[in-house]
């Protein structure tokens, strides 16, 4: 498959549109889960991890979604950066010490 210049509305003539960044190939991703003093999102790490890359084996993911769409031309992959600590491939976990107090909101 070959990616052609965009033709624009008027005079069937191509475009002088350029995309800022190259859209093709293999594109490194981190995901972060917050954790503050009120609690933490319910997908654990791993689970974000196999819904976004598939890590546990989940065919339906993030990754191959992008892939699927784009005849493979684009795919998300687990960033793998040296001393940085994943909670799993490509999932950060942060913890965030909260310096408010919760609120109660009424109707």
């Amino acid at each position: 498959m070959n990616w052609q210049v965009p033709l624009s509305s008027d005079n069937c003539q191509p475009s002088r549109r350029k995309l800022a960044v190259n859209q093709i190939g293999a594109k490194a991703a981190d995901f972060f889960r917050i954790q503050t003093n009120y609690g933490e999102p319910t997908p654990d790490a791993a689970d974000i991890s196999n819904a976004v890359f598939g890590t546990s084996g989940d065919t339906v993911t993030l990754s191959s979604m992008y892939a699927a769409c784009s005849y493979s031309q684009f795919t998300i992959v687990a960033t793998a950066i040296a001393g940085q600590t994943y909670a799993a491939d490509g999932v950060v976990d942060i913890n965030l010490e909260s310096r408010t107090t919760a609120a109660s909101f009424t109707t």
